[in-house]
């Protein structure tokens, strides 16, 4: 049999199973949420939004997870966009079965994502 020639894009052993890992985590239930995502929930600056999820995945794999968010800038018509803000990460930690939390504080009024 000739040798194969190598592919550019072929994928080590390591990053097949990453890549399957994902695919094989749901996240369900997410909360705070209003209309299935249709409309933003409100909170004021030092109010805290407390996220749940439903999160799990077939085998035994220990999981792990993060709320990503993110202050949206407002860029007005006269006004250049600024630089994209960086997200922040918060730990999701275990509530009960397949539940997890996190929360976080938004520090100033306007959109978050």
């Amino acid at each position: 049999m000739p040798p194969r020639a190598a592919v550019a894009h072929d994928e080590t052993a390591p990053d097949q199973l990453a890549r399957a890992a994902r695919r094989r985590v749901v996240i369900e239930h997410v909360q705070p949420e209003i209309d299935g995502g249709r409309f933003p929930i409100k909170r004021t600056p030092g109010e805290a939004v407390v996220v749940t999820a439903d999160v799990f995945a077939d085998g035994h794999d220990r999981l792990a997870g993060v709320v990503k968010f993110r202050d949206v800038p407002s860029a007005g018509p006269d006004k250049a966009r600024p630089t994209e803000p960086a997200w922040t990460e918060i730990p999701l930690t275990p509530l009960t079965n397949d539940s997890w939390t996190a929360t976080f504080v938004p520090d100033q009024v306007g959109r978050y994502e």
